[in-house]
């Protein structure tokens, strides 16, 4: 892959993962009590590979690299039975570090910077590359270790004109990265991502209705971690 000198945006994340069954039923969100807005937003369905040293180095420090994209409403997620896509597939690149889990107010959330650029499959943002040392150092031993199609699903929560918290229902299948056709773990999650720091408590609040109705705190650190493990 190239390394073009681009641009790119550093955001930290504040969320709470919770892990629910497939056919989990959310608790409903009505207006009132701090939820003045609700959005709904379209369906999105991405396919997403990870990317690792083939040493495992990456993984080691809890770094996870991806290039995500999205797909049509009927894409077949496996490309034809391929696994990479067409090197000129527009996507983003992210590279998230190491989450730091902060108990607070009975509430677990999940910290950590991410990085992300938008190149195509063959160019690797520059920016990404060279965000760590470690990440440069191993930039030319990287190897493929998931694959993942997922259909989210999210609402953003907001007050007088302001996005508070993004709530993302998260369906994902692991792609057999031996037969790619097949997928050997679908596992279903939900993320309550912090907007504005105004609304931890309403987050707090959210987290408890969830857990009520038998939602669990993730027992996995992100996606990757739990597609590594298959279960």
């Amino acid at each position: 892959m190239d390394i073009p000198e681009i641009g790119g945006a550093l955001n930290t994340e504040d969320e709470v993962k919770l892990e629910v069954e497939i056919d989990y039923s959310p608790p409903r969100l009505t207006i009132g009590e701090g939820l003045d807005e609700i959005e709904i937003l379209p369906e999105v369905h991405t396919y997403t590979l990870y990317f690792d040293s083939s040493d495992g180095a990456l993984s080691n420090e809890s770094m996870a690299l991806r290039f995500r994209y999205r797909l049509g409403v009927d894409h077949a997620s496996t490309l034809g039975g391929r696994i990479h896509p067409e090197g000129d597939q527009l996507g983003v690149w992210a590279l998230k570090t190491k989450g730091e889990v902060i108990e607070a107010d009975g509430v677990r959330t999940t910290s950590r910077i991410e990085i992300e650029d938008r190149s195509t499959f063959s160019e690797m943002p520059g920016n990404i590359v060279h965000a760590f040392p470690l990440v440069a150092e191993k930039f030319g031993s990287l190897v493929l270790v998931a694959a993942l199609e997922s259909r989210r699903n999210s609402h953003i929560i907001g007050a007088r004109g302001s996005r508070l918290i993004e709530i993302d229902d998260d369906i994902v299948n692991v792609i057999d990265l031996c037969q790619p056709s097949k997928s050997k773990l679908t596992f279903r999650e939900i993320e309550l991502e912090l907007l504005d720091k105004s609304a931890v408590a309403l987050r707090s609040t959210l987290v408890s209705s969830f857990l009520e109705a038998g939602a669990k705190y993730a027992s996995a650190g992100s996606k990757l971690e739990r597609a590594i493990s298959g279960s």
